[in-house]
């Protein structure tokens, strides 16, 4: 069964969730993620480190992110026993991963590859971008307005 944490944070800019399953935590990002949300991403980690549970960092419906961002995640991955997954992470994530040479040590999942997927190039590399992550954690999120 699903719960969800208190660590939501509502944003003009963005938000940053944190949910628990049976399987896993998962950290939910959403709308503008910069660095003026860094003290609610390092509170996640703080949570997350302790769980010893695998977790998903679900990105699909990020519209911006910058480079503390990529920080953030690998202080996750550093402090942090379990493997990280990034799952149907956009173009732009994808991207930065790559840039802040993170993709391999993080996990990228792709779960959606069928329609409503398109191919974007960024910097001569094309990646698959989805529109919105449906997995059941996102679906059970109310989409930002």
């Amino acid at each position: 069964m699903d719960q969800t944490h208190s660590c939501e944070r509502p944003r003009a800019t963005g938000t940053v969730r944190v949910r628990f399953t049976d399987a896993g935590a998962r950290l939910l990002l959403t709308g503008e993620i910069d660095v003026s949300m860094n003290a609610e991403l390092y509170a996640a980690v703080s949570e997350l480190e302790d769980l010893g549970m695998p977790i998903e960092v679900h990105t699909s419906e990020v519209t911006f992110i910058d480079s503390s961002v990529m920080a953030f995640l690998a202080s996750l991955v550093r402090r942090c026993d379990q493997p990280i997954r990034l799952v149907d992470p956009p173009a732009l994530v994808r991207y930065l991963l790559r840039v802040a040479e993170l993709e391999d040590v993080v996990e990228i999942v792709d779960r959606h590859p069928g329609p409503g997927s398109s191919s974007v190039e960024v910097d001569g590399t094309a990646f698959r971008a989805r529109v919105a992550c449906s997995c059941s954690a996102c679906r059970a999120v109310p989409a930002m307005a």
